[in-house]
């Protein structure tokens, strides 16, 4: 699968190192995760590790310095454990999501780089599970033993969750979990487009709509 090749793998490696070089002891790399079904993004996700407590603001620059960083191949933004040292409430993500994705008609954007990888996968997982149709994946995440897939439905579920293993990834379990889709996951975009636009955090546009819900 194009997600654990090898040349993504490298290239994912050798763009985070360049990140924790630059910003030494305030960024460590922590996962990768792959959103295809919108605009087949990759997305680099990093730990804040410095000893000092940082602003809004502060982390405002820090997340869009590290968006230019990462470059175009990637989107890049940091773990939730500094969103909620700024007060954002994560028991209520997805009602502020689904508020971001009803208030706004912004393009999210599609990244050719990895388009026909993600295509392939989403493919190969049809094929896996014996879907009728190719499902609208949300999101892929590698771990140790496993590939989690979240694909998206809206009526009847498609099938209960379930486990098959894949010899040619190297005994990885395939998780396909499949989940609602409420257009949180669209606004969850939604709001990663506006900060790139605004050049701020995604915890800073979460942080505007918390106060609405």
């Amino acid at each position: 699968m194009y997600i654990t090749s090898q040349v993504l793998i490298n290239d994912i490696t050798l763009t985070a190192e360049r990140v924790e070089l630059m910003y030494s002891g305030i960024l460590k790399f922590d996962e990768y995760i792959a959103i295809p079904c919108y605009g087949a993004n990759i997305i680099l996700r990093f730990s804040y590790v410095g000893n000092e407590n940082i602003s809004l603001p502060e982390l405002d620059e820090l997340e869009e310095n590290l968006r230019k960083t990462v470059g175009d191949r990637y989107f890049a933004n940091l773990m939730g454990t500094v969103y909620q040292k700024q007060g954002l409430d994560y028991a209520n993500i997805k009602s502020i999501a689904q508020k971001i994705d009803s208030l706004f008609d912004i393009e999210i954007h599609s990244n050719h780089f990895h388009k026909n990888g993600l295509d392939n996968d989403c493919a190969q997982i049809k094929s896996l599970f014996h879907l009728i149709e190719t499902p609208r994946i949300w999101e892929m995440q590698v771990n140790k033993d496993e590939i989690l897939v979240l694909a998206l439905y809206c009526g009847e579920r498609p099938l209960k969750d379930c486990e098959v293993e894949i010899i040619e990834e190297e005994n990885r379990t395939v998780k396909l979990v499949f989940v609602k889709d409420d257009n949180s996951y669209r606004g969850l975009m939604k709001t990663l487009m506006l900060a790139v636009s605004q050049k701020v955090s995604m915890c800073h546009i979460l942080l505007d709509y918390q106060v609405q819900v």
